[in-house]
This record gives structure tokens, C-alpha cells and sequence, in this order.
């Protein structure tokens, strides 16, 4: 057997093939000069044992994982053709790390099955190597692409000249250009017909001073506004041959904050105290009219409970009701009667609402109140006057009944008298009766 081998070795060895011969359970039997380099081992430590015995690392370049313990025998083909394929191999100690291209074949087969195998390996690290970079460069790009062109933002990589040298797709899709159609053009001749770079524009800024800059550009045909920013590309040896371009398109957002701009004006202005709270009655804003009304400034009152106006005037059942109405998501509606910072009452008709999200939750109450106080005096003294002018409608109404009835009497006590002898008993009676009508 082993002159056998003897003789193997030789005639192998005049091939000047790295080839190593495994037995069937993967130790090596026969190894050429040129593997003693390439594996980092001399022959009389690699003859008689497994690859993996002698402490090499090696990794799968299809699945990145550490190999069975008979590598490489489960690579092999069970008719006997040849195998290939690619592994990585450190032989320890050290960080010398190699690629090699290996091929596997049955060399010998017996009655049960191969006997023995030949395995030739040839060293690509330089290549594989390479072949790593390149697919990375390609992950990488792609990464680039699939991710900036998932933004709706659009963004182009410029030279200093202001031509386009990539895209993403939203910059395509803006105005229908097919992938590829914008390298090599100038922003400002694409996106606006324009021969000059737009007034205030932040990539010229750049271009100059190296340094990031913004800026808002208004896009007359398209009646949009975009927010532009541009960053400089720096390469290793400092200089900046590239920039980055992004545009945003921030309309919609700019008459979103028109709106919330003129709604605001509007709350701060208004003649209503206007409270937001958070659903555990926080206050989180006070209008200019609620200062006025409580006495406390917009600084006191942010940040403390509602509760610092509680007069103790309503019972206990009137917050429970009142809360009962807001947490089953209704609006509530009632006057209460509040205390000023400075320990005055004061009354108010509160319209309460809960603002819920979209899963439907509070997060937020919202209270109009409008100060009634004076209004509540007016009302109980115009009752006052009106409870006056019926007493007085009702005493009047008396009277005059009263003095129809001593007008008869009087009347009627003129003629009896004048009827009687001055001697007469009875005219003393009736001289009584028309003294007490004169009264």
C-alpha cells in the first residue's frame, strides 16, 4: 500500500497539480509538494489526517457555514464524476486567508462504495476576492437604488457643472423620463427649461463653498413649492467631485400650515377661553381670552390640572356626570361656576369634546367657555324688575278698584246728606264716612 502510494505521489508530483488523495473517511493518504504552501502545512503533517483535525477554518462559500467533519467526501457526486466547488481555508496560527477552486472525484471504487478520492485544488484568492468586491459594489448599488428610489423624494447625484450623473426614480417619474434619460443633462435645463441655475438654487452654493446648504424653490409651470437641499461628495483625496440633490415637495405641508397658521390667529383671538388638556385633564394650551377671564398667565397654568379653577360650588355628582358624558366619547354642555386666581367666582358656559386618534382613543379635551357672569347679574336683575313691575301693576290695579268703590260712597253719601235735616240723627254718621272717604 504504501509503495503504491510512493508511486502515486511521483506521478502526480510530475503534474505540478496541488492534488491531494483522501481515504474514505477523509484522511489524507497522498499529498503533493506544492499543497504543503498552499495548506500551510509540511507533508509529514498532513499525510494520515483530515483537513479538519488540523485545526483549519473553513468556510462554505455557498452557505458561509463550517463544513461536516468529513470535508470535502460530502461534496462528492455518488456516480464518481468530478465535484467542484469553492471553499475558504485559514490555517492557523496566523490570519493567512485563502480561496481555493477545489475538484473532487472518485479515484477508486470498491464493492462497497468509494475507496478513495482525489482532490485537486488550485488557488483563487485573487480572483474570488475580486469576484467578493465586485458582488458587493452590485449589493451595494442595488441597496442604493431599491432604497433612495423608495423615497418620494427626489435625489440626483450632480458633477460641479450641474449635470446629472444618477437618479432615482421619483426624479424620472416627475415629469416622465424613462431610466437612464436624465444622465448626462443639467437640472435646471430639465426640470425647469431654464439655461441658468435657479436664483438662491443650493446646489450652486455648494458647488462654490463645499459646504451643505438649503434653500425653497417655487416651480411655476407645476404651481409646487419644492424644499432643496445639497451635500458635498468628498473623494479620499478631499476634493469633491459630486454633490447630492434632494427636493422635497412641501406644498401641501406649506398650506397645511397656512391653515393651522390662520386657525390659530383665529383661537388666539377669540372672545372664548380655550383650554386643550390631555385625557388626564393636563392643561397643554390656553388661549389669550382664558388669561383673561382666571387670571392666570398661559406660563401658570400650562402644565397643571384643570382643577386649579374648582370653585368647591358643585357636589361630587356633578363631576361624575360631567366625566361619565366625556369618557363615553359625547360632548358635554352645562355653566359652572369657576374661581379666579384671585379667589373670585365667576360663571361660564363650557362646551366640552373629546378628541379621540384614529384607533379611537382620548388623547385630548377641548373646552370652549364663554364668561357669563355679568350676563348671569343681568338676567337676576332684570327678573328683580320685572317682579317689581307686576307688584306694581298688581298695587295700581288695587287702587283703582279701591277708588271706584269710595267714588259710590262718597257719591251716594253727598246725596243722603243732602237729603237730611241739619237736626237729623243720622247726618253725623254720614259727615263720618265722607271724612274717612277724603283720606
Amino acid at each position: 500500500m504504501a509503495e503504491r502510494d510512493n508511486s502515486l505521489q511521483t506521478m502526480l508530483e510530475q503534474f505540478g497539480i496541488s492534488t491531494v488523495v483522501l481515504a474514505a473517511d477523509a484522511r489524507i493518504t497522498v499529498c503533493t509538494e506544492c499543497c504543503a504552501p498552499l495548506l500551510g502545512r509540511p507533508m509529514d503533517q498532513l499525510v494520515g489526517r483530515r483537513l479538519t483535525d488540523l485545526g483549519f477554518q473553513v468556510v462554505d462559500s455557498d452557505e458561509h457555514r463550517e463544513p461536516a467533519e468529513n470535508f470535502p467526501l460530502e461534496r462528492a457526486n455518488p456516480d464518481g464524476s468530478a465535484s467542484r466547488f469553492i471553499f475558504g481555508l485559514q490555517a492557523p496560527p496566523g490570519p493567512n486567508f485563502c480561496w481555493l477552486s477545489a475538484t473532487l472525484k472518485t479515484a477508486e471504487r470498491g464493492a462497497s462504495g468509494p475507496v478513495s478520492f482525489f482532490l485537486t485544488l488550485t488557488d483563487i484568492t485573487g480572483l474570488f476576492q475580486e469576484r467578493l468586491v465586485n458582488r458587493q459594489i452590485f449589493q451595494a448599488k442595488n441597496e442604493w437604488e431599491t432604497t433612495v428610489d423608495a423615497l418620494q423624494d427626489i435625489v440626483t447625484i450632480q458633477d460641479r457643472e450641474m449635470r446629472i450623473v444618477r437618479a432615482n426614480k421619483a426624479a424620472h417619474d416627475l415629469f416622465g423620463y424613462h431610466l437612464g434619460e436624465l444622465k448626462g443633462r443639467k437640472c435646471h435645463e430639465v426640470f425647469f427649461g431654464r439655461p441658468a441655475p435657479c436664483k438662491k438654487c443650493p446646489l450652486t452654493e455648494t458647488a462654490v463653498d463645499c459646504r451643505p446648504h438649503l434653500g425653497t424653490i417655487h416651480h411655476p409651470i407645476l404651481d409646487r413649492t419644492f424644499s432643496v437641499s445639497s451635500f458635498p461628495i468628498f473623494s479620499q483625496n478631499g476634493k469633491m467631485p459630486l454633490l447630492v440633490h434632494v427636493a422635497r415637495d412641501v406644498t401641501q405641508y406649506l398650506q397645511n400650515e397656512s391653515e393651522k397658521n390662520r386657525l390659530m390667529a383665529a383661537i388666539e383671538q377669540a372672545s372664548e377661553s380655550v383650554v386643550i388638556s390631555t385625557d388626564k385633564g393636563v392643561i397643554q394650551y390656553v388661549n389669550p381670552a382664558f388669561e383673561n377671564s382666571t387670571g392666570y398667565t398661559r406660563a401658570e397654568a400650562i402644565g397643571r390640572k384643570l382643577n386649579i379653577l374648582k370653585s368647591g360650588v358643585h357636589d361630587r355628582q356633578f363631576y361624575k356626570e360631567m366625566w361619565q358624558t366625556l369618557l363615553a366619547k359625547q360632548v358635554w354642555r352645562g355653566r359652572l361656576t369657576n374661581r379666579r386666581k384671585n379667589g373670585t367666582l365667576f360663571k361660564e358656559d363650557a362646551t366640552i369634546s373629546p378628541v379621540q386618534d384614529r384607533a379611537g382613543k382620548i388623547i385630548n379635551y377641548v373646552a370652549l367657555k364663554r364668561d357669563v357672569t355679568r350676563e348671569e347679574l343681568l338676567e337676576q336683575q332684570l327678573h328683580q324688575a320685572m317682579k317689581m313691575e307686576a307688584l306694581g301693576t298688581l298695587a295700581g290695579g288695587i287702587a283703582h278698584d279701591f277708588n271706584n268703590i269710595l267714588a259710590a260712597m262718597i257719591g251716594y253719601g253727598e246725596i243722603a246728606r243732602g237729603r237730611l235735616a241739619a237736626d237729623h240723627p243720622a247726618r253725623k254718621d254720614i259727615d263720618q264716612v265722607l271724612a274717612g272717604g277724603d283720606r
